[in-house]
């Protein structure tokens, strides 16, 4: 069975805390169930370019934001990745359950398991 899968991450630009930044969001979708999660990071959302999916300039912050966000992107997609060759199809269950173990019970993972379990039971 073939599986689809995407990692997008945007700003939530209604949650602007008094600093002037936003919380960084991502979402997964994995054959049309979407699970969204608290990236823990914010940005101001004039820094945030929309098209490419995340921090514009070369400022230390954007750098330093942009670094950690494609290292969540690179875990997921490794578990993903993995899944899929070990049993040629993956559910939200799986890929939470291998993020689970990868990161000894971290909690930013555990509400991507929670969301995931929940939505593909």
């Amino acid at each position: 069975m073939r599986s689809t899968f995407k990692l997008l991450y945007f700003v939530k630009r209604n949650a602007v805390k008094k600093n002037g930044n936003a919380p960084i969001i991502a979402r997964i979708t994995i054959d049309q169930v979407v699970a969204q999660f608290n990236t823990k990071l914010e940005i101001n959302p004039a820094h945030w370019s929309v098209e490419l999916g995340k921090a514009s300039g070369r400022t230390a912050e954007a750098v330093h934001i942009n670094s950690m966000l494609e290292s969540i992107r690179s875990t997921i997609h490794q578990h993903y990745h993995a899944l899929m060759a070990q049993d040629g199809y993956v559910t939200g269950h799986m890929v939470g359950q291998g993020l689970f173990n990868a990161t000894n019970g971290c909690d930013f993972f555990q509400v991507i398991i929670h969301f995931l379990i929940a939505d593909n039971g």
